[in-house]
């Protein structure tokens, strides 16, 4: 928002000593004159908050600038995607469309989607989902943690690690009881599992759908362990556990571009990623609209507690004694400076040196 300045430019010295004059005439020169030669630099200047809006929301501008990169990657990627529609569908359809034009555009796609890891802002995982409050994550599966497996078998303790355990990393336990649902099975692996930055939830299937950052799935694909009880997982020492990562939401390397049955189902898929494509602009663009709206809010909160500070601060100076004075009182001749007095005086004083002060007030005695 913009605050529209009062003046738009200081008042010259002529034109604020003239609006003045009256009340300085009240005065004693010599009392004006030590205010003038005393008076702070800084004096009725507000505390602006020195970090900006980062001072009052935190990690909003990193959210931000994430959003905007993942919706340049989206955009890139959603003309693309329509590029090798069009020209795939129309070679379905049998009109005549070089087989090296689509598979350049496979490869120009193929290469962007190799960059979003890096080019979109960190919150686009491999599925094109767009998170506002947590890093992409990568999903998958736990073999021996599937909808069979968590239902059959009796109480079971699982201990849970990412290597060999230690007393800075220990291991998480989840017990297992008959009869849990999907849901309450989930929850108890994501209590255990997040201090490790993993999370937990109910998959589609009826089983487990775990997640890592994707900056840490790879050290997760090789080192989650499990020791049991010996129903679900053995017992005794820990034992690696083989995971399965979902699909990517592009895959261009599995497309088939020769126009034949196999191309149906390759345009299915692009269709298919436009559509997630769509859902993830949505949503990186709802992020900017409700921090634009936070970021006003913020500015009015803030706008109103300058005014408040400086007004205050003007106020207490204006009833303040005169500078230089330590019981008070510009000495004997004159009480507290009034609201008028150093209004005038303020004004005067932006461009004016004390020197230059001093020979006017000693040309004017």
């Amino acid at each position: 928002m913009q605050i529209t300045p009062l003046e738009t430019r200081p008042p010259s010295l002529a034109s604020a000593l003239q609006r003045s004059t009256a009340t300085l005439r009240t005065l004693p020169l010599a009392s004006v004159a030590r205010f003038a030669a005393a008076r702070p630099a800084n004096t009725f200047t507000a505390n602006l908050p020195a970090g900006g809006l980062a001072d009052w929301q935190p990690g909003l501008q990193t959210q931000v600038a994430s959003a905007q990169q993942a919706l340049q990657f989206i955009d890139r990627l959603a003309i693309g995607l329509q590029k090798i529609k069009l020209d795939l569908g129309s070679a379905i359809a049998g009109a005549p469309v070089p087989p090296e034009r689509l598979e350049q555009q496979r490869q120009q796609l193929s290469q962007l989607w190799n960059t979003r890891a890096t080019q979109a802002g960190g919150q686009l995982d491999s599925r094109l989902v767009f998170s506002d409050d947590s890093p992409a994550m990568q999903g998958f599966a736990v073999r021996g943690l599937d909808a069979a497996a968590l239902r059959s078998g009796g109480r079971e303790t699982l201990a849970i690690a990412l290597g060999t355990p230690t007393p800075a990393r220990p291991a998480s336990l989840v017990v297992l009881e008959p009869g849990l649902d999907a849901n309450t099975v989930a929850r108890l692996f994501d209590q255990a599992l997040a201090p490790m930055g993993l999370r937990a939830e109910a998959g589609a299937n009826g089983g487990v759908r775990f997640s890592a950052p994707e900056g840490q799935w790879t050290a997760v694909r090789d080192t989650l362990s499990i020791r049991g009880e010996g129903l679900r997982f053995a017992t005794g020492t820990y034992h690696r556990v083989l995971t399965e990562a979902e699909p990517a939401a592009i895959a261009t390397d599995t497309w088939s571009l020769d126009g034949g049955a196999a191309s149906r189902q390759t345009l299915q898929q692009i269709v298919d990623a436009q559509g997630r494509v769509g859902r993830a602009r949505d949503a990186a663009q709802s992020l900017l609209q409700h921090s634009a709206a936070a970021l006003d809010a913020s500015d009015s909160a803030h706008d109103a507690a300058w005014a408040g500070r400086y007004a205050a601060s003007f106020e207490a100076a204006a009833t303040n004694a005169a500078p230089g004075s330590a019981d008070g009182a510009a000495g004997s001749q004159i009480g507290p400076l009034r609201f008028q007095t150093l209004a005038a005086v303020q004004a005067a004083l932006p461009r004016v040196s004390r020197q230059r002060v001093l020979s006017l007030l000693a040309s004017s005695a």
